[in-house]
């Protein structure tokens, strides 16, 4: 039960949830007779905040095409999506951005923007506390993401891409994510990156390819290209080698790289394969499994890594829903959580949240 002296400043809350495919005329007319409804909104979803005397009227109160919550639910919804849970790519920060710049405290009465900025210093509070306590664990589920980890690549690095193309004659998806990771404007990306395929035409449009990131300022990295009889000399020079050639589709490419690696003289490097025989599932030819390589990363490697990566979140996922559940029972009782109360519950919790 709330205590007298601590009014629950959630009673009375909404929010409603649907596509903007969905928002008919008479909908926006609706809205634009309500300039004081907070609205976080973008070309795909629309997600409106007030309170259930702004809804009365709402013309898809009954439609099956729109989420309405309301007190608790409707502050554990705007937190998930301040959060970033509610997007396709989890914890991007864009949605937390549009939610507080979709308010204008001007448009309504000093009353009312009291009751909604409580709302969201809750939801800025709140935000801030589960993302210490839970999201900080998240690791990226993207198999460059987590090639690029395991082969320790590190910050000024050199590191040769041996790429490919796809089907339609242009970068491959994976020589792509490799360069764009590693030579993207981060303060961790690396200091140059080398091109290389067996093929001197192929090599020719991957470099045009890769030009054509940078050009677009994609990637800041420097970028060269190297010929495939330069293999040995690059290998030497490279501390991360990158290869993305289709195991068993090129033999003698792939017999080159195996030998090229084994009788190299630089020990420190690491070698990192992002592709395995694509008729045998993508898993790894005898060649390069029977080859014993050190400072080798498979591609049995890379999925063993993204399954690892894959249960990581699914905990930290039912750890932040729990946390963000916590917060909203938490003041819908009148109080407020803090560090110490959301970190104590999910130490309380720790056993359940990471079955």
């Amino acid at each position: 039960m709330v205590p007298r002296d601590r009014p629950n400043p959630l009673a009375g809350l909404v929010v409603v949830n649907f596509l903007s495919k969905d928002m008919a005329e008479d909908t926006k007319m609706w809205k634009r007779k309500r300039p004081d409804i907070l609205a976080a909104s973008n070309c795909a979803r629309q997600v409106w905040l007030g309170f259930e005397e702004d809804f009365h009227d709402f013309p898809l109160r009954q439609s099956p095409v729109v989420q309405i919550y309301k007190d608790k639910k409707a502050y554990q919804f705007t937190l998930r999506l301040v959060c970033g849970l509610n997007s396709d790519r989890t914890c991007e920060p864009h949605v937390k951005g549009q939610v507080y710049e979709g308010w204008n405290p001007e448009s309504t009465s000093v009353e009312r923007a009291k009751r909604v900025d409580r709302i969201l210093q809750g939801l800025k509070a709140d935000s801030r506390y589960i993302q210490e306590h839970a999201l900080a664990s998240h690791l990226a589920q993207r198999h460059e993401i987590a090639a690029r980890d395991l082969s320790g690549q590190q910050k000024g690095d050199k590191i040769l891409v041996i790429g490919s193309l796809n089907r339609h004659g242009k970068i491959s998806s994976l020589t792509d994510g490799i360069i764009r990771v590693s030579g993207n404007d981060r303060a961790g990306r690396v200091g140059s990156i080398s091109v290389m395929h067996p093929d001197s035409r192929i090599l020719s449009t991957l470099y045009d390819d890769v030009f054509a990131l940078k050009a677009r300022g994609i990637i800041v990295a420097d970028i060269k290209r190297t010929g495939f009889d330069n293999l040995s000399q690059a290998i030497e020079e490279a501390d991360r080698v990158y290869v993305d050639l289709p195991m068993g589709q090129l033999l003698e490419a792939d017999q080159t790289i195996v030998e090229t690696w084994l009788t190299r003289i630089a020990r420190e490097n690491t070698l990192t394969h992002l592709r395995g025989n694509p008729l045998a599932m993508g898993c790894s030819t005898d060649l390069w499994q029977k080859a014993e390589l050190d400072n080798y990363f498979s591609p049995e490697a890379i999925r063993s890594e993204m399954a690892r990566r894959a249960h990581n979140n699914q905990v930290m996922f039912r750890r932040a829903d729990n946390a963000i559940a916590f917060c909203a029972e938490t003041r819908m009782q009148g109080r407020s959580p803090s560090h110490r109360t959301v970190a104590e519950h999910l130490r309380s919790m720790q056993m359940e949240l990471a079955a």
